[in-house]
């Protein structure tokens, strides 16, 4: 059981530490906590970029100090050709966001490209910094402690259920459904090239035309049957993809993952 005190103890730093650093921003900008004017009690809000950074530091200190292990291995090396895997993921991410939009445009006959925009360029690195803190705090180091523990199997179901249920207070039943499908998409492409870059940039293409089509906010029943069916359809084609990781991932995920 020592990997559950693993997982544990890494999503209790993350939120512990974002409150702590949350409420020290606070204090340095605003000179003073700040309070619900109605009620006198605290409301303190965790900074978006506190909360990526924090996942980024508390993944790297586990890994180096924790496991023992190369810095490398989380998945987030520099070798030559993770920008090749994150553009491509980018590629693949806007391609089922735009074929979920024109299956939803004929599911429902509502055009959902005539509501473009060009706002969401402003947001980019807000999207970005998005997608690589819950890639890192779902697909990154607690992926690695299950797939070591229970198996790869098992450990792909359990980070897919736990990306659903973290967006069903948004979504319900059916949304968490549908993005625990997503889920198992992204970790198919973790296992697939060893590394992260890949689950990034598709994270980051889906959400980033999703905000450009205005997209966020519909969750109709056709919404979802449209995007389970691409998500499949994808599913299938990222297992077919001729695609394969780079020799430094391969060796640094078969040394210190995968167990024999």
């Amino acid at each position: 059981m020592w990997w559950g005190f693993k997982l544990a103890g890494f999503f209790v730093a993350i939120l512990g530490l974002s409150l702590v650093f949350s409420l020290l921003v606070n204090l340095w900008s605003q000179k003073a906590l700040p309070r619900d004017p109605s009620t006198g009690k605290l409301n303190i809000k965790v900074d978006p970029w506190i909360l990526a950074l924090v996942v980024l530091g508390t993944s790297l200190l586990m890994v180096r100090y924790l496991d023992h292990r190369p810095l490398a291995s989380l998945g987030l090396h520099f070798y030559s050709s993770w920008w090749m895997e994150l553009a491509l993921g980018i590629v693949f991410g806007s391609a089922m966001l735009i074929s979920m939009a024109t299956l939803l445009w004929a599911f429902s006959r509502q055009n959902p490209f005539m509501k473009f925009s060009m706002t969401p360029y402003s947001t980019l690195l807000s999207h970005l910094r998005g997608s690589l803190g819950e890639e890192l705090a779902v697909r990154g180091y607690p992926l690695q402690v299950l797939i070591d523990a229970l198996g790869t199997y098992p450990a792909l179901l359990a980070t897919s259920a736990f990306f659903g249920l973290l967006h069903y207070r948004d979504q319900r039943l059916i949304g968490a459904i549908d993005t625990g499908l997503v889920g198992l998409l992204l970790a198919t492409t973790i296992l697939k090239m060893n590394a992260l870059w890949l689950a990034v940039g598709i994270h980051f293409g889906w959400n980033f035309v999703e905000a450009l089509l205005s997209l966020g906010e519909v969750t109709s029943r056709e919404r979802y049957l449209a995007e389970m069916m691409v998500i499949v359809l994808f599913w299938l084609l990222l297992i077919l993809l001729p695609i394969q990781p780079h020799p430094e991932m391969e060796r640094l995920w078969n040394e210190y993952i995968v167990q024999p």
